[in-house]
């Protein structure tokens, strides 16, 4: 139970628990395959953070955008933003950061 556990601190999926144990029951050495398991685990990860940054820059851009529109009194700016009328960065719209 406690490698169980360990594995699954680790962000091993009970599938891939699975497959190490099963490669261990086998007479095999699961440390490549858990090597192998905990790269792509770290290249996720790193995907994520970098979709996580983009849609940061992105909703800073709406922020700034809306801050600038109240300044000057256009109070609906955010709107149109969400809504796709108003690029944020050139091509991007806000809906284009999760994608």
């Amino acid at each position: 139970m406690r490698f169980i556990r360990q594995a699954q601190a680790l962000g091993l999926s009970l599938k891939e628990i699975k497959a190490v144990l099963d490669l261990q029951r086998g007479g095999e050495r699961p440390c490549d395959f858990v090597t192998s398991l905990l790269d792509q685990h770290l290249a996720d990860i790193d995907r994520r953070i970098a979709d996580l940054e983009a849609l940061r820059e992105t909703l800073q851009g709406a922020r700034a955008q809306a801050d600038q529109a109240a300044e000057r009194g256009e109070s609906a700016m955010i709107c149109r933003i969400i809504e796709g009328a108003a690029p944020l960065d050139g091509n991007r719209t806000a809906g284009d950061a999760r994608h």
